[in-house]
């Protein structure tokens, strides 16, 4: 997934040794964004997304953030 976010210039390189191993794509998404992981928790809260279905929510998020730019992926979460 890390490469496939580089290709698609969500990230740079100073971006993936801060993001390498991380298991919780909230997080991923959440850095990627600029948000802390607290923050990407109160968004999630925010828009009712319950925690156990974080990863299926996730899903069309990444398709979305796979091919749009980093200014229009963030604007998701404002």
């Amino acid at each position: 997934m890390i490469e496939c976010l580089h290709k698609q210039g969500l990230l740079n390189n100073s971006d993936a040794p801060q993001i390498q191993g991380r298991a919780d794509e909230g997080c991923l998404l959440a850095i990627i964004c600029g948000m802390t992981q607290k923050l990407w928790r109160s968004w999630i809260a925010r828009m009712g997304m319950l925690h156990a279905s974080l990863k299926t929510n996730l899903l069309a998020f990444r398709k979305k953030a796979l091919y749009q730019n980093e200014s229009e992926v963030a604007e998701i979460f404002i």
